[in-house]
């Protein structure tokens, strides 16, 4: 089986999990399948989808307030850091941090 084929089958088992209503021990267990082995494809490809949706380059940041300011500065000094105001727009900082984080396994924020 090539690695595209095993790819698909997976993501077919993952997707039947999904739609069975039943937990991910109760589906292996049925199908005779290792659960670790399972749990390991299901991150594999929720993380392999995840990087197809987000495209890589730049975050634009659209001033929202009045003041023509996001209330969120991001300083790339010796270290990263990130000032936000009171009212800076949550959605846009969770894009920043998100957009920041992307290179790493996992997002930033949940």
């Amino acid at each position: 089986m090539t690695r595209r084929q095993r790819r698909a089958s997976w993501r077919r088992l993952v997707a039947k999990q999904a739609e069975s209503g039943l937990s991910a021990a109760a589906f292996c267990h049925r199908h005779r399948l290792n659960l670790h082995q399972f749990y390991r494809w299901r991150r594999w490809l929720r993380n392999d989808e995840a990087e197809r949706n987000h495209a890589p380059g730049f975050l634009e940041l659209v001033p929202y307030s009045p003041r023509g300011r996001s209330g969120i500065r991001i300083r790339l000094g010796p270290e990263l850091s990130i000032e936000v105001d009171r009212d800076c727009d949550l959605s846009t900082l969770r894009a920043v941090v998100n957009a920041l984080g992307r290179n790493e396994t996992r997002p930033c924020l949940p």
